[in-house]
């Protein structure tokens, strides 16, 4: 762990960029590991968001990519339709890297929870 990551300030910027990519080495985890070796691969159609503009949350105009680069986002799969649209990594990550999940796994668990449902 780098000297100034701490468990009081592991979640404040600019430590988190480290600390999402490194939690092992601040707190205990373990690895979820793909079992049965199968993947799917998404079909890809990039299409160009850069500048695709909305309202932020301070109430501003701005475009997908100066939000990305101002929110310090580390990686991002834009799926529509079941297509791969945008994808990205950033802060030296790749599509191997591991990264703190957090809040996001209360979508993939009810993702997942819906389709186990809709098959019965």
């Amino acid at each position: 762990m780098t000297p100034a990551v701490t468990l009081a300030n592991w979640l404040d910027a600019p430590h988190n960029r480290w600390s999402f990519r490194n939690v092992d080495q601040i707190l205990p985890t373990v690895a979820i590991t793909n079992t049965e070796g199968t993947v799917t691969r998404l079909p890809r159609s990039p299409v160009d968001l850069a500048e695709v503009t909305f309202t932020a949350a301070d109430g501003t105009t701005t475009t997908w990519e100066r939000h990305l680069r101002e929110s310090y986002c580390d990686a991002l799969c834009v799926v529509h339709d079941g297509v791969i649209v945008d994808e990205r990594y950033f802060n030296g990550m790749n599509e191997d890297s591991r990264h703190l999940l957090m809040s996001v796994t209360k979508s993939f668990t009810a993702a997942a929870l819906g389709v186990a449902i809709g098959r019965g």
